[in-house]
């Protein structure tokens, strides 16, 4: 297994399902002969055993992602700090925190016991396929005295998926605003903001409708902090830092792949 390979397990309804990253397949695992066919390919696998551990299926599951650290595994996709659990109705379900973004996988034993693959890449697994929202709904949290403590909507999008759809609003016990969002079809909007106690903003994000979005941070004595630019979850552009009198003390140029 390669560097930061993670493997969880989970006791399926017929077999025992693992789930884990392999950069190649080594003698070490000499028992899961049906890798050997696949030595050398690069990916994030499941793998299910109805005969505690003698024979194994192995499948490779699509969409999977590379690390957060883009220098690791030199971009192979992985699994990392994941977890595997089968529900009542049979699926199993995984979720993985160490790829960008995290993940949660469904399937069934049956999906892993097909000849079934899947042509899904990961550029077409991380775009949004939604065009409208269902059945919205408003959901509300208190605080233990009854004060609003976050506020937000959802429903079920075209593409079958759970999404944000409206406003979200969080609040301190004491009543002030903490933060504020409003979403569309599962993606942020607008103006993000968050608030400290004493009712200054701390930072504000402006996403706009090109894709980029623009993080302001403020000092508490009201002058800028911070200024950058972002796409896809990597700055770009041109970055800047001010001290707490509004002198620029830092300035810097990023794209995608460097800084």
């Amino acid at each position: 297994m390669s560097e930061n390979a993670e493997i969880a397990a989970v006791d399926a309804a017929n077999g025992i399902g693992a789930f884990f990253v392999l950069e190649s397949v080594h003698e070490e695992v000499p028992r899961i002969e049906e890798l050997r066919v696949g030595a050398g390919i690069r990916g994030a696998f499941a793998a299910l055993s109805a005969d505690e551990g003698r024979t194994w299926r192995i499948k490779k599951l699509a969409a999977t992602q590379p690390h957060l650290d883009p220098k690791r595994l030199d971009g192979a996709d992985t699994l990392g700090y994941c977890v595997a659990r089968q529900a009542p109705n049979g699926l199993i379900h995984l979720i993985t925190t160490m790829n960008k973004p995290c993940l949660h996988f469904e399937m069934n034993e049956a999906w892993i016991l097909s000849d079934a693959g899947s042509d899904l890449s990961n550029e077409k697994a991380m775009a949004s396929a939604a065009t409208s929202v269902r059945d919205v709904k408003e959901f509300k949290e208190t605080w233990p005295g009854g004060g609003s403590k976050a506020m937000w909507s959802a429903g079920i999008g075209d593409d079958g998926r759970y999404l944000l759809d409206g406003k979200e609003t969080w609040h301190y016990e004491n009543g002030a605003r903490q933060f504020e969002a409003s979403y569309q079809l599962g993606r942020k909007v607008g103006k993000e903001t968050l608030w400290r106690p004493d009712g200054t903003i701390e930072w504000q994000w402006e996403h706009g409708k090109d894709g980029v979005s623009v993080w302001t941070q403020w000092w508490d004595n009201g002058q800028k902090k911070c200024e950058s630019r972002w796409k896809d979850f990597h700055a770009i552009g041109v970055g800047r830092r001010w001290d707490r009198d509004g002198g620029l003390v830092a300035e810097a140029t990023f794209s995608k792949d460097a800084q």
